[in-house]
């Protein structure tokens, strides 16, 4: 499988931030299946997934 670059939108609380930003993740290039990647590596660094906006192949 092909690495994808998914571009999401997060939050983290107290003081509030958001960040527009992308990751790589591998696996089927779709938002579902890059959206459960994404939040639980955003999760680990303190991060809520708000949304994965698109995925593209790298």
């Amino acid at each position: 499988m092909a690495d994808c670059t998914a571009v999401y939108k997060a939050k983290q609380d107290n003081p509030l931030r958001l960040e527009q930003s992308s990751i790589i993740v591998s696996g089927p290039c779709t938002i579902a299946a890059a959206e459960a990647k994404v939040k639980a590596e955003l999760a680990a660094k303190g991060w809520t997934l708000l949304k994965v906006l698109s995925v593209s192949e790298s």
